[in-house]
């Protein structure tokens, strides 16, 4: 009956970056059961974001070194471990063994079932859309032994079907030869990101964060509709240290066919509320397969190769479009240096990068990571040629919708230096050439951005962040400023953040913004937030970054005069059940205000 009750209140989507919803999802099922570093395996520490395949590697070999870890800063002996990384990944890992409450043989089961229900409504409705104005989401999860399944429903704004996007898939880990078999729906994550990876990475521009955290064969269980595989994939270990990838996929994307040209849509969200987006909907039909070897080595190589073919899809293929397909060959190599810990008398730094070729066009992704002590240093080159399609890539550039080639080329340069132990200071510099253009709109041959940030913690429970940073578009630049406090007392942590931003041409935006977030009983949470904004800028934005993750943000962009307000409660009713709880309301000058609400079930069996 349960079951029943929650597939009818349907689901919501809680503020999750565009692309990125996995993984927030994966890092808040991680705060709530962290992982214990005394007993995690290489993959289980993978589960976290920043933690890289060779800093996984290295943690587990300190700890058999060790033999134990006693406390979580003992994470700091670990060769590759930063003082910044480790303060990311402490809510999200453990020394103490959770409680478990004592069960018979009898009452234990190797099946594990996690079940997620959103809905969300948003009022007054908006006219001339198909549907009604609800967004919904359902997920199930199923893990039996070495079977892991998952299947999704998804409906968006305004959209007809309750099952406009449906996903799912098997995955199942058959012996040490072959640890990883995909059937249905799969994304891949290799090298620098340049053949697969989207959708696009978090960018981590102020910490230095510019390497790729790639993971290979993954469940699809994000809601984006254009950017999966739809097919089957194969991990095989050949030795201990090649592994080999097989992967086919057949699968249906939005496109369409004009003046004889294919356009395939990868559109994160599948907007399908309109005529013109339910007309282009699993128009074009993607043919892929490919393979990949990996050498685990001195140094981490990779070589990976695909093809890819669309053609207009109906009902049934059309024949008449069969001769002029739209047909692409790839081919990369990656390689990646870490050090290993043996290097005593000097830190020897990461290198990483990987080269690409697409039928004619190459393209490259290339860096440097150099870290001792108080110092921090990075840089990362890259070239898009413009006829190198990145339709399951991640290139540098933020894009939204590609309907062909992007093309860019720029360097970027980062430096991070903790000047004493309560302040830090880092920045980053960034020239770049042939941006992409972004439907019609022209955009120059170069650019440039610098920006430099500074925090300082006064005490354990109060800390202030400024930073600077300077935009160049051709003509037309940008100069932002912003002032950030953080105060923590017991359970309360609060934010209140100011920004401004000056435009060339006499154009500026404005936001401030205070948040409290309050812990109780270690069950019950309440956020919320008041947002005041004042923006007219043209080519640059504003945006409002989320708290809840660190670094991570949900790039909704502030425009306009008005505000927002939001409040989520969040409470683990017991042991496997959690239920959230969302009110916003956003407020403009001369509109009529928009609210939303939302709810979302989350059952853990």
């Amino acid at each position: 009956m349960i079951f029943l009750l929650v597939v009818l209140l349907v689901s919501q989507e809680f503020e999750a970056s565009l692309g990125n919803e996995a993984l927030i999802d994966e890092l808040g099922e991680l705060e709530q059961h962290p992982i214990q570093i005394n007993k995690a395996k290489k993959e289980d520490f993978l589960r976290i974001y920043w933690i890289s395949p060779n800093l996984a590697k290295s943690i587990v070999k300190t700890r058999k070194k060790i033999k134990k870890f006693k406390k979580v800063e003992d994470l700091s002996k670990v060769s590759g471990m930063t003082d910044e990384i480790l303060e990311l990944i402490k809510p999200y890992i453990t020394v103490e063994t959770p409680f478990i409450a004592t069960q018979t043989k009898k009452q234990k089961s190797p099946l594990q079932m996690e079940f997620r229900a959103r809905f969300k409504e948003a009022f007054p409705s908006v006219s001339g859309k198909l549907g009604d104005p609800r967004k919904a989401y359902e997920r199930l999860k199923l893990r039996y032994k070495k079977l892991s399944s998952v299947m999704l429903l998804e409906k968006d704004y305004y959209e007809e079907s309750y099952g406009d996007f449906i996903a799912g898939g098997i995955s199942l880990q058959l012996n040490e030869r072959f640890p990883m078999f995909v059937l249905g729906d799969y994304s891949l994550e290799f090298g620098e990101k340049l053949l697969f990876g989207y959708p696009p990475p978090i960018t981590f521009k102020t910490q230095g964060m510019i390497k790729s955290r790639e993971r290979g064969i993954k469940l699809y269980t994000n809601s984006g509709e254009n950017t999966y595989l739809r097919g089957l994939s194969l991990e095989s270990k050949i030795t201990k240290q090649i592994k080999n990838f097989f992967f086919y996929s057949n699968v249906l994307l939005d496109g369409k066919i004009e003046d004889g040209e294919v356009f395939v849509y990868y559109d994160y969200e599948g907007n399908h509320s309109t005529s013109f987006g339910l007309a282009k909907k699993n128009k074009i039909r993607e043919k892929l397969f490919g393979t990949r070897v990996e050498w685990d080595g001195a140094m981490k190589i990779g070589l990976t190769g695909y093809k890819n073919s669309y053609f207009l899809y109906s009902g049934e293929i059309i024949e008449s479009v069969r001769e002029s397909l739209l047909k692409h060959k790839l081919f990369g190599i990656d390689f990646s240096y870490e050090n290993d810990g043996k290097s005593t008398s000097l830190y020897v730094p990461t290198l990483f990068g990987e080269i690409g070729r697409c039928d004619t066009s190459w393209a490259w992704v290339a860096g440097i990571e150099y870290k001792r002590k108080r110092l921090n240093v990075g840089a990362l080159s890259r070239y898009y040629p413009t006829h190198f399609y990145l339709f399951h890539s991640t290139p540098w550039s933020d894009r939204s919708v590609i309907t062909g080639g992007i093309s860019e080329k720029g360097n970027y340069l980062y430096m991070g230096y903790k000047v004493s132990k309560n302040t830090k200071f880092s920045g980053y510099f960034d020239v770049f050439t042939r941006l992409p253009r972004v439907y019609s709109q022209e955009l120059p041959e170069q650019g440039l951005k610098y920006c430099g940030e500074i925090e300082r913690k006064f005490t354990k429970l109060f800390s202030a962040t400024g930073r600077y940073s300077f935009k160049s578009l051709g003509v037309t630049q940008s100069k932002q400023f912003r002032l950030q406090a953080d105060m923590r007392i017991k359970n309360i942590n609060m934010r209140v953040r100011g920004e401004k931003i000056y435009e060339t041409d006499g154009r500026e935006g404005e936001l401030l913004y205070g948040d409290i977030n309050c812990k109780f009983f270690k069950k019950f949470s309440v956020s919320t937030r008041l947002i005041l904004f004042d923006s007219n800028l043209s080519k640059f934005k504003l945006y409002e970054y989320e708290r809840d993750l660190p670094g991570l943000m949900t790039n909704q962009v502030i425009a306009g005069k008005g505000s927002r307000a939001y409040i989520v409660l969040n409470d683990r009713i017991s042991s496997n059940c959690k239920l959230g709880l969302k009110y916003e309301i956003n407020s403009k000058f001369r509109e009529s205000p928009v609210q939303k609400y939302g709810i979302q079930l989350d059952l853990e069996i």
